[in-house]
């Protein structure tokens, strides 16, 4: 495990701060807007995988004002992009296929992943680079209570970079150390070592308790 240059923790932030600035936009970001002139009258239509669609004359305003809002997100996702291929190939951060990044795009608001996806958001959230997968990620998301209630923000580096939920770290790091994976071990270690070694006695003692409790439950009154 190495710790990640200033300059791409730096990198990150810019890339994470962009996301949280990200406003809705109406149409793909993958497709684009154009103008088509019919007998000197100008309308905007949307090109989509090969699909054309009419969307309204250029004299509507509000339509051409949301176009331009379109455009401008546009060229924040190209800078998004260019940023997340500057981490991955440069600071040799984990990315993940554009299968999965379309499933993380799929979840429902509010979703928090855990397994191998979140251990990937675990390099760029700690500053670390954590030892690679050997396989492809597999998707999975948690409701487990002791995960989700301390959940955080963190950046998935796939395309423009997608922002995500995980849990807490440490919690993950407590959980997954309890059930015999590895992994867990790798993320607490890497904690120790950008001395967040009290966030990790605050999640052990949380699971103590949440052991106990769940102990209490099972046995009845």
């Amino acid at each position: 495990m190495k710790p990640l240059d200033f300059m791409f923790q730096t990198l990150l932030a810019e890339l994470g701060q962009q996301l949280a600035d990200v406003a809705p936009t109406n149409w793909p970001l993958s497709s684009r807007v154009v103008p088509v002139t019919v007998r000197g009258a100008k309308y905007w239509y949307l090109d989509d995988k090969g699909t054309r669609t009419y969307l309204g004359p250029a004299s509507d305003a509000d339509l051409t004002q949301r176009v331009e809002a379109f455009q401008r997100e546009k060229d924040g996702y190209r800078q998004r992009k260019r940023l997340v291929a500057t981490l991955v190939r440069q600071a040799y951060l984990p990315t993940v296929p554009a299968d999965n990044a379309a499933q993380v795009r799929a979840l429902p608001s509010g979703s928090v992943i855990d397994g191998d996806v979140a251990y990937l958001v675990y390099s760029g959230l700690l500053g670390m680079r954590l030892p690679p997968l050997q396989r492809d990620p597999v998707l999975e998301t948690t409701e487990e209570p002791f995960l989700v209630e301390e959940r955080v923000r963190g950046i998935l580096l796939a395309d423009g970079g997608i922002g995500v939920l995980v849990p807490d770290p440490a919690r993950w790091g407590v959980w997954q150390r309890e059930r015999g994976n590895a992994r867990g071990e790798v993320v607490l270690r890497a904690m120790e070592a950008v001395r967040m070694g009290y966030e990790i006695e605050a999640a052990e003692e949380a699971y103590g308790v949440y052991v106990k409790a769940g102990s209490r439950s099972s046995s009845g009154p």
